[in-house]
């Protein structure tokens, strides 16, 4: 099995990370993308604007342009009622935990403006109909669980669904509230940090569909800066830095044990798929 490991990794690499589809409006930015479709949103119903510069003030109904984020943070500590952003927001519509720094992230906005838009065209439903309005997706041997959150995301990120799925098996064996030593949250054990940093609020990481959709953006980014599976396993447990500072895999028990059983998951997917 060992021997068979790194031809199957070359053979894999290329549907680990499929190419995704290109985006049929280039003019909106992919943060707004991203964020209208993790909830269930057109990004054209989330932004229908012309200009997209994020570091705006409004006054009087006008936008003035700022020419940083550093701009904007100064205007909102001296007046913080003021609207900004491409969503004319408030500092008080963000959650209190919020730093002037992420509250003023382009996606962090987008993120909240399209769960209030979201919010506004969901009629409410009685517990029993949300319930049992959308069925969920039948569980198989290589998406145990959660397939229809895996397979969404696959398509928007372009990371295989054997891979999502082996990476969950890893990290959280499918339970969705689970929580690591060191504050990793929910079924792909993303980071309260790197979560904030996406423009996710970590409180939402219990969410399958969020977590789901957090962790396999974060793959994706590993995968696409180191180009090999393992290497972006190894970045996506340990950090980018640390595979960056020892050129390959760390030498760290954790994060081998993490590559060697995630790899491993990964192939045994790939083979019950061709049966």
């Amino acid at each position: 099995m060992r021997r068979l490991l790194p031809l199957c990794l070359a053979c894999l690499l290329p549907a680990a990370l499929a190419a995704p589809a290109v985006p049929a409006t280039a003019t909106i930015p992919n943060y707004i993308r991203e964020a209208a479709a993790r909830h269930q949103l057109e990004a054209g119903e989330l932004w229908r604007g012309s200009d997209a510069w994020p570091w705006l003030v409004w006054h009087n109904g006008q936008p003035v342009r700022l020419r940083d984020q550093n701009a904007l943070i100064r205007y909102l500590h001296a007046d913080p009622s003021i609207p900004f952003g491409l969503w004319q927001l408030r500092l008080a519509d963000f959650p209190g935990k919020l730093s002037l720094a992420q509250a003023t992230l382009p996606r962090v906005q987008a993120e909240l403006a399209a769960r209030r838009l979201h919010a506004r065209q969901t009629p409410p439903q009685p517990a029993a109909a949300r319930q049992t309005s959308r069925p969920a997706a039948a569980p198989s041997p290589t998406l145990p669980c959660y397939a229809e959150h895996i397979n969404q995301a696959s398509a928007r990120y372009g990371v295989s669904p054997l891979l999502i799925s082996a990476v969950i098996g890893s990290e959280s064996a499918c339970q969705q509230r689970a929580v690591s030593h060191k504050g990793a949250r929910g079924l792909m054990q993303v980071m309260p940090d790197t979560a904030r940093a996406m423009g996710y609020d970590p409180e939402d990481l219990f969410e399958p569909a969020i977590a789901i959709d957090a962790g396999t953006r974060y793959l994706a980014m590993q995968l696409r800066a180191f180009g090999r599976v393992d290497w972006g396993l190894a970045a996506y447990n340990a950090g980018p830095k640390a595979v960056e500072r020892h050129g390959g895999i760390p030498p760290y028990q954790e994060t081998r044990h993490y590559v060697q059983k995630t790899v491993r998951r990964y192939v045994n997917n790939y083979l019950r798929s061709l049966q």
